[in-house]
């Protein structure tokens, strides 16, 4: 287990920033259990579910790679690259959006009838 995390004030945003990402780094092994916590969370078990998010991604981008290489006029490795590694940030933020919003319904619905307001200290 690593160190327990102390937080660091001074004025050097840079050199926080520097920090804080080389921590989070060292700890790749708790975030790769919680990601791995969060699929067996969401399909319970489901080995096809776990499954149908890499194959899915996969086949469609490998279309799109085969569809779109033709037209790129870089190599093909860095084009798949590329393309694979924004497919996956869109999906990410894309679904993470959704998400969140969907979370927050019932903060979000109380803000529309005026029952709190995100600078309340109630």
């Amino acid at each position: 287990m690593s160190a327990p995390y102390f937080y660091r004030s001074n004025s050097n945003a840079l050199a926080d920033a520097l920090f804080d990402l080389r921590e989070g780094l060292e700890r790749h092994t708790l975030w790769v259990n919680l990601g791995l916590q969060e699929v067996k969370q969401l399909y319970r078990g489901s080995l096809l579910g776990a499954a149908w998010i890499v194959v899915s991604f996969l086949i469609f981008g490998g279309g799109l790679i085969w569809f779109f290489g033709a037209l790129s006029s870089t190599e093909a490795s860095w084009f798949a690259a590329y393309l694979l590694i924004g497919l996956w940030v869109y999906q990410f933020i894309a679904t993470a959006a959704c998400t969140v919003l969907i979370a927050a319904e019932g903060w979000l619905t109380s803000l529309g009838r005026g029952d709190a307001s995100p600078t309340s200290t109630r």
